[in-house]
């Protein structure tokens, strides 16, 4: 729990405030990567 809290931190951090991404595939591309992260 306390890796998603982390992961869940820098995303808005990164993203969101700075609103960084460019297009939807960025976007979706990193939420997969975290989430396939999260399960293993």
């Amino acid at each position: 729990n306390a890796m998603a809290e982390s992961i869940n931190g820098l995303y808005k951090a990164e993203v969101i405030h700075r609103k960084s991404w460019k297009n939807r595939k960025r976007r979706l591309s990193t939420v997969w990567q975290i989430l396939k992260f999260l399960r293993e």
